[in-house]
């Protein structure tokens, strides 16, 4: 009668975990994954390598980085991330713990080709020295993301790269959340396309002081696959005058979207300027946003605020042809040297032009 009573106790106390959250670790939450059992732990390159190809070959749901990642030399951080599909998430157990290249900066830390289902959250991304890339080249992106699908980056830190941070290319449902992207010595954040992509999300981020563009887009999405650049900050980019292509003068902006680029939202995102630089003095002013001059479609710019840049709010590169449906309204758009540059463009009659105003669109 005892045992029986201490059994019962046992059962209302502990209730039965059912089997299958037992065994499938696509039910847990991330604190739940971050016991032993579920996770592999990575402590230096070789042990990251070993944990992306469990990740391969296993599925392993969770990655955690449990100490620096000192990065040396090509051979031993060059990560390769592609055909993985999988539901995996590589996360930072603290901010101490992050990837850092020093000495080489000419390859690729982390190249996702080919793959689906995978989640970079709380990792930090730091070049460490003067070194510089081979003569007559360009750093390449320390994270690539190229015709794959479903890759999210949260919560992260890119700083102090010597090339650009992200680029992303022929990608579907790519997230870029709450990161931030401090001194890039190119760009930001460059998302391209040559095939239908979409569903890019770049969201709630920080982007300040980065040399060039902090973010460059050009993507083709479609109605099923809008993409949405929302809640950001921009501050003080393009201050340090890269330029790509140039033919003097160049225009330069802290936020660029060239085509061909279609079903896209700009909402809700500050850009602002006011740095005064040696570029200044030859003429090349720095935008907040500038609009590309052939086949863009269907962009919606709204509910912005754009201030403090030396060259124009928003400008529109010409000749222009083929482009259609870019309405600019709902906008606080001042302090600029010229607030609006367009030529095409649809611009609604609910901008502003004035530090005082209100943006009726923020009270929802």
């Amino acid at each position: 009668m005892t045992i029986t009573i201490i059994s019962l106790l046992i059962l209302l106390l502990f209730p039965l975990i059912p089997a299958q959250a037992q065994t499938d670790a696509s039910l847990q939450s991330k604190d739940t994954l971050l016991m032993e059992e579920f996770a592999c732990s990575a402590i230096d390159p070789a042990t990251l390598k070993k944990c992306i190809n469990e990740v391969r070959i296993n599925k392993v749901p969770l990655v955690k980085i449990n100490a620096p990642i000192i990065c040396d030399q090509q051979s031993e951080c060059a990560f390769d991330f592609s055909g993985i599909q999988t539901d995996t998430t590589f996360y930072a157990a603290n901010s101490a713990n992050k990837i850092l290249r020093s000495n080489d900066f000419s390859y690729t830390i982390f190249n996702i080709d080919g793959s689906s289902g995978l989640k970079f959250s709380g990792l930090i991304f730091e070049d460490d020295g003067l070194a510089v890339c081979p003569a007559g080249t360009i750093c390449p992106p320390a994270l690539i993301i190229n015709k794959s699908n479903n890759i999210t980056i949260e919560d992260s830190e890119f700083t102090n790269l010597q090339g650009t941070a992200v680029l992303v290319s022929d990608s579907i449902t790519v997230i870029v959340n709450n990161s931030k992207f401090l001194n890039i010595l190119k760009n930001g954040i460059e998302v391209t396309s040559v095939q239908l992509s979409g569903d890019i999300q770049i969201i709630d981020n920080i982007f300040t002081d980065v040399a060039g563009n902090a973010l460059a887009y050009q993507s083709i999405g479609t109605n099923q696959n809008p993409s949405i650049i929302d809640s950001n900050t921009f501050t003080n980019n393009h201050s340090k005058g890269f330029y790509e292509n140039c033919v003097y003068p160049c225009t330069g902006s802290q936020v660029k979207i060239t085509g061909p680029t279609s079903k896209v939202e700009f909402r809700k995102n500050k850009i602002s300027g006011g740095l005064n630089t040696i570029f200044d003095s030859l003429g090349l002013y720095p935008s907040g946003l500038e609009i590309g001059s052939t086949n863009i479609n269907s962009v919606r710019i709204y509910c912005n605020e754009i201030s403090g840049n030396p060259g124009s709010g928003v400008v529109q590169s010409s000749p222009v042809s083929s482009s259609s449906q870019i309405d600019i309204d709902g906008n606080k758009i001042w302090g600029n040297g010229l607030d609006m540059n367009t030529l095409t463009v649809n611009i609604g009659p609910d901008n502003c032009y004035n530090g005082q105003c209100n943006l009726e669109c923020l009270k929802f």
